[in-house]
């Protein structure tokens, strides 16, 4: 089963979508249970909306850079923003 296609941009979002909503659930635990374990839920959580940040940027570029660096690809939002 293949989960993304090559090029989809679509994908981008969905992926994005679900990553903002585990962070969500996870931000949920951890005020729930009133966890203060960076390592095992805090830093997770920031990964999952750092990397949903990322989808979403990518997912409104017409042609998204490969990396995961965010300052390149905020440059690109805002080179796109700007053209637009």
């Amino acid at each position: 089963m293949v989960l993304v296609g090559r090029n989809e941009i679509n994908n981008y979002y969905s992926m994005a979508t679900s990553f903002f909503h585990a962070a969500t659930e996870l931000k949920k635990i951890i005020l729930e249970h009133h966890c203060l374990h960076l390592f095992r839920y805090e830093y997770p959580m920031f990964f999952l909306y750092r990397h949903a940040l990322e989808l979403y940027i990518k997912s409104v570029l017409p042609k998204p850079r490969k990396g995961h660096n965010l300052e390149q690809l905020l440059s690109d939002l805002i080179r796109h923003i700007k053209s637009t």
